[in-house]
């Protein structure tokens, strides 16, 4: 049954008739471990940094107060530090982009194995 199953995926993806949508874990396992794409917590705790780094006049226990809101592990903890970093970086040249690219880059694939 597997055999035949890949066997239909590879030709869907051969005749470009398939959409892969992956999560976030499958990004981090097949990227590999280490980086700030490991985990929702980390990507989000670089954001801070970068933040931290590239804006001024932030007000005194930001960086704290978010990292605290992301200890508590829950999802709307998160959509909320994810929602208080841009609403920061829009006003800071190159914005979210800059950000990305500086913590994230091109991401290859390092463990081909991840399904």
């Amino acid at each position: 049954y597997r055999t035949a199953a890949v066997e239909r995926l590879r030709g869907l993806v051969q005749s470009r008739s398939l959409v892969v949508v992956a999560g976030a874990g499958v990004s981090a396992n097949a990227a590999g471990a280490g980086g700030p794409w490991s985990s929702w917590r980390e990507f989000l705790n670089s954001g801070i940094t970068y933040t931290q780094e590239h804006c001024g006049g932030l007000p005194g226990g930001w960086a704290e107060g978010l990292q605290s809101r992301l200890a508590r592990g829950k999802v709307d903890d998160f959509l909320g530090v994810a929602a208080d970093i841009r609403s920061t970086l829009v006003h800071v040249r190159g914005g979210v982009g800059a950000w990305l690219r500086s913590a994230v880059g091109y991401v290859k694939v390092r463990d081909k194995s991840v399904p």
